[in-house]
């Protein structure tokens, strides 16, 4: 506990440092004489992360912020859609080079680094089905039960780590409702889907009242083979200051529809009163 507690205390200074010089620093890393970067994106459909058409990405909060944060740098993005699975390995060989939002673990670091590393405040939610609830209770109840799970995800350790549990696995989140509705699994971890939308098309789902908090969980993934792997620090400050200016905030509520932002609060506009408006009602929630 206490090397976690000194990288969050590291980290908060760096962080805080790298905040203090972003007025200097974006303006003479977009102007600098390193040539710009061409960055190719992996991203999986997950409603309003990612909007996927025709197996094409289209639009998200990951898209969106991607474009933001290469404008600032002059740089270029291509968004590609790929499974979850696919897109790692992609990372880890250097056809892909960035993810957004990426829980951290000890196999990714191998062919990944991260940027902006954050503990979730949220926590992982199991669903299961109306009056069913009881049956998930504490972590020990999961050895009982059917798990519908993703592959390829990482989602907490202890769970990760467990071989003694059912699990069933899927490509996409979006086949466990199902799964669950008609019987297949008995609960199943959901944290990509927004809940008031799934709830509405699947009325007979309630959160099970055991949970977990989430891995932590990296704003940005680089693989090491990428040109971008030596210049994360130019990422980074571009990347905070899309997080100071209220830019983020914009994005995340306009997709997400949520006031609750996912990065920490030292790191945000200083101010409520200094945050670019808001809209009064989240836009895009039908994707």
């Amino acid at each position: 506990m206490r090397r976690h507690n000194v990288n969050f205390i590291r980290g908060f200074a760096i962080s805080t440092l790298l905040l203090a010089s972003l007025g200097i620093s974006l303006s003479s890393l977009a102007d600098n004489d390193t040539p710009p970067l061409a960055l190719k994106h992996g991203s999986l459909g997950l409603e309003q992360l990612s909007i996927i058409e025709n197996g094409k990405v289209i639009g998200g909060f990951k898209y969106d912020l991607l474009e933001e944060v290469t404008k600032r740098l002059n740089w270029t993005v291509d968004h590609s859609y790929c499974p979850f699975q696919r897109c790692l390995r992609s990372m880890a060989d250097g056809k892909l080079d960035i993810m957004v939002f990426i829980a951290v673990n000890q196999q990714r670091s191998e062919y990944m680094d991260f940027v902006q590393i954050w503990k979730i405040p949220r926590k992982v939610p199991f669903f299961t089905l109306r009056g069913r609830e009881h049956e998930l209770t504490r972590y020990e109840d999961l050895k009982n039960l059917r798990i519908g799970v993703v592959n390829g995800y990482a989602y907490f350790r202890r769970f990760d780590n467990d071989t003694s549990l059912s699990k069933s696995i899927v490509l996409k989140e979006s086949q466990l409702p199902k799964m669950l509705m008609a019987g297949r699994i008995d609960t199943y971890i959901g944290f990509n889907q927004r809940q008031d939308i799934l709830l509405s098309n699947y009325p007979e789902l309630r959160v099970a009242p055991y949970s977990h908090p989430f891995s932590n969980t990296a704003l940005l993934a680089i693989s090491k083979k990428s040109p971008l792997a030596a210049r994360m620090q130019e990422l980074e400050v571009a990347a905070l200051s899309v997080i100071k200016d209220g830019t983020m905030d914009e994005l995340w509520f306009k997709y997400i529809g949520s006031q609750e932002m996912p990065y920490p609060r030292h790191l945000g506009p200083p101010a409520d009163t200094d945050r670019l408006p808001l809209p009064t009602q989240p836009t895009n929630a039908d994707h």
